[in-house]
């Protein structure tokens, strides 16, 4: 059997298990098998949207094994940005990683991993992706439940003056 006629099944099956009989479970192991079989065909761009897919499945879990998984799925969509050199998704995967981190109650790596976010943004030179990070990072404090006001520092300090 080739890789498309399998990989259109497994991407239908995805597509079956998300959105017309939402089954998590069902859904994170056809979405495995779809990375599986997108690597095979060594489509990284492709790659990288199914990783950073994982991640957000294990993400809704809620347990912690379940955010460390969904930590483990956006650092190697992280790689693949980096090594496709597509800053802009680059940053939003460091966002998330921090976001992630934050559950995890791991501030000191919270912080790091929003200034690596942001100093990509630099590179971009793009004011609105600026933005849109600096509210981001905020919105991970300020809609978490610890730390709340260090999301105001974000909203304040970064954010506003960039409008």
């Amino acid at each position: 059997m080739s890789e498309w006629g399998q990989l259109r099944a497994v991407q239908w099956l995805c597509y079956f298990y998300s959105v017309i009989m939402p089954r998590k479970a069902q859904c994170v192991i056809y979405h495995k098998l779809q990375l599986s079989l997108t690597h095979k065909v060594a489509d990284k761009v492709l790659e990288g949207q199914i990783l950073k897919t994982i991640s957000q499945l294990y993400l809704s879990l809620g347990t912690e094994w379940a955010y460390k998984s969904a930590l483990d799925y956006t650092k190697r969509s992280l790689e693949i940005s980096i090594d496709l050199q597509r800053k802009e998704e680059a940053a939003h995967a460091w966002l998330q990683a921090g976001k992630i981190y934050y559950i995890l109650r791991q501030s000191e790596l919270v912080d790091l991993y929003i200034q690596v976010a942001q100093n990509v943004d630099l590179y971009t030179g793009d004011p609105n992706l600026g933005l849109e990070l600096f509210e981001a990072a905020g919105d991970i404090f300020f809609n978490g439940a610890w730390e709340r006001e260090e999301g105001m520092s974000f909203y304040r300090d970064q954010a506003l003056p960039l409008e």
